[in-house]
């Protein structure tokens, strides 16, 4: 049976959010990462259900007799775009995130599916089969400007935009050495398309890595030296670690996860009145993808 589970970048940390004897799948984080919008079958038909990151507060979103599928959030956490079945035909649709506000923004006898929002809020790329094959187009985040972006006899499907929002990722079976599917980019206008890897390995399931903005403040309070560390990204920074430096040693300190917007602190008590250089970072599970915070003297 299916069922939604969270972990830590690294692989760690496995734990089991939900619960049931019907299976729950399409898992989407918040842009917080304190809830999680999943699809389940546990009703009459495959709806959305929101649940908070640690298993509670499970709320049901929507019910059909069709399924709901490929839930996202928006860049503000204040709706949720999918693909809904409602009227016998899978259409992208949005819905706020406490079930009021329910929209169609698509309407034709081909499927859309897929929806995702950029970066801004302003637009929502997705997956449609309007012209006889899966293709991907991009409209305005009200349902307006349907444009095409790519126009391939093989299939695209599951855009994804980069954390800046000049590109979109996809999937295609244009190749035949593929198994299934391989990953391509283009611009957001759709121009300049190619191909991201070689080799007939098949890939799903394609996204970005979230750019992470990390500042960093230092202040005296006493005999301790706080570092307060605010995420200014649309993501959550994942593991962020402070380090103090002065004069004969240094001390680290782990903060944790920083939802966007939010901001954490930590403190390092000294006996005597001393320059402290206090650095963050945010740890990945690849060297190479650390992001480092401004230093601050205090």
């Amino acid at each position: 049976n299916f069922d939604i589970w969270v972990m830590r970048p690294d692989g760690s940390g496995r734990r089991r959010v939900t619960t049931h004897a019907a299976p729950d799948y399409f898992a989407a984080w918040a842009p917080d990462a304190a809830r999680i919008v999943f699809t389940s079958d546990r009703g009459a038909g495959e709806d959305l259900f929101v649940i908070d990151a640690d298993g509670t507060d499970e709320r049901q979103l929507t019910t059909d007799p069709g399924p709901d599928w490929a839930p996202a959030w928006s860049p503000d956490g204040a709706r949720i775009a999918f693909a809904g079945n409602a009227r016998g035909n899978l259409e992208v649709e949005v819905v706020n995130v406490d079930g009021s506000g329910r929209a169609q923004l698509t309407d034709h006898p081909a499927r859309d599916y897929e929806p995702a929002w950029s970066p801004d809020g302003s637009r929502i790329a997705f997956t449609s089969e309007r012209d006889g094959n899966a293709n991907v187009y991009v409209m305005n985040a009200d349902g307006s400007g349907v444009a095409q972006l790519t126009d391939d006899p093989a299939n695209d499907f599951r855009p994804a935009w980069s954390p800046d929002g000049t590109a979109i990722a996809f999937e295609s079976t244009r190749d035949p050495a593929v198994f299934d599917r391989d990953v391509y980019v283009m611009t957001a206008d759709g121009s300049d398309e190619r191909r991201l890897r070689s080799g007939d390995v098949n890939a799903r399931d394609v996204d970005w890595q979230p750019t992470v903005d990390l500042t960093l403040v230092a202040r005296r309070s006493g005999r301790f030296v706080v570092a307060s560390v605010t995420n200014r990204s649309a993501a959550a920074a994942l593991r962020v670690r402070v380090t103090f430096t002065f004069r004969g040693g240094r001390r680290v300190r782990e903060l944790g996860s920083i939802a966007n917007g939010a901001t954490r602190s930590v403190r390092f008590a000294l006996r005597r009145r001393t320059t402290v250089l206090a650095s963050g970072w945010q740890i990945d599970p690849r060297p190479a993808d650390n992001r480092r915070v401004v230093p601050a003297r205090r």
